[in-house]
């Protein structure tokens, strides 16, 4: 919490680590004692992960960034390259463009891709949250609440956990119950929100 946020000494820092793998792994781990191939081939499948991740997340910030349709559209470009080839954290960030767009089917797709390839929990909340507000489709609490209540289960995702106390408080889908809301907004503030 302490440190600001920076993508560029992150990518740095993950590309040495990255290099590093590649080196031992060149070398047969020669000079370097206590490094197993196996050890050092998933350090460096994580680092490169690491990398494409940041990469991604760099392009998006740019892309939020930018105000000239030109360039939004070159760093949309990117992270569309990223999701067709199966990153889920660009296809989070594809959802989230095509839903700025008013693309809710888009968003959808997208957002259905992210969950399924990599488990993204703020996907499966956002489409609970298109269900919920009927965003390019009918209001469905029900759909809502299957996505909420996955999102909050899987990795505790603090806007679905907020949702779920809504959902509750007002009786969406489910009976009315105040002690179950407080449940789920409690623990929606201990999650940060």
């Amino acid at each position: 919490k302490g440190v600001p946020v920076n993508y560029e000494r992150a990518i740095e820092w993950y590309t040495k680590a990255r290099d590093k793998a590649q080196e031992l792994l060149d070398t047969n781990g020669e000079g370097e004692p206590g490094y197993s191939e196996e050890d050092t081939q998933r350090v460096l499948d994580l680092t490169t992960e690491a990398l494409e991740r940041m990469e991604i997340i760099r392009v998006f910030k740019e892309y939020e960034e930018m105000n000239t349709p030109y360039l939004k559209d070159l760093r949309r470009n990117k992270i569309l390259q990223y999701a067709n080839d199966g990153a889920w954290l660009a296809q989070f960030y594809m959802g989230v463009i095509s839903e700025e767009m008013e693309d809710y089917q888009g968003a959808l797709r997208w957002y259905e891709l992210a969950a399924n390839n990599g488990g993204s929990t703020g996907a499966m909340s956002n489409m609970g949250r298109i269900y919920y507000y009927g965003k390019g489709v009918d209001v469905d609490y029900k759909v809502a609440y299957e996505y909420f209540m996955k999102a909050a289960r899987t990795a505790a995702n603090k806007s679905a956990m907020s949702y779920l106390g809504e959902m509750y408080e007002k009786g969406r889908y489910v009976k009315a119950d105040f002690e179950t809301a407080c449940y789920w907004y409690r623990e929606a503030a201990l999650q940060g929100d």
